[in-house]
């Protein structure tokens, strides 16, 4: 679980230093705001 929480870290910082391309990409933005959901259904 703690390995998983590291990834989770790499990634929403990744998605930070990102954030500007992002903005611009409406269809990844929206898988973003759908992946946190995706993950709360599987716990």
């Amino acid at each position: 679980m703690a390995s998983f929480l590291n990834v989770l870290k790499e990634v929403m910082c990744i998605l930070h230093e990102s954030g500007k391309l992002f903005l611009k990409n409406k269809k990844l933005m929206f898988s973003v705001f759908v992946f946190p959901l995706f993950l709360n259904g599987l716990v």
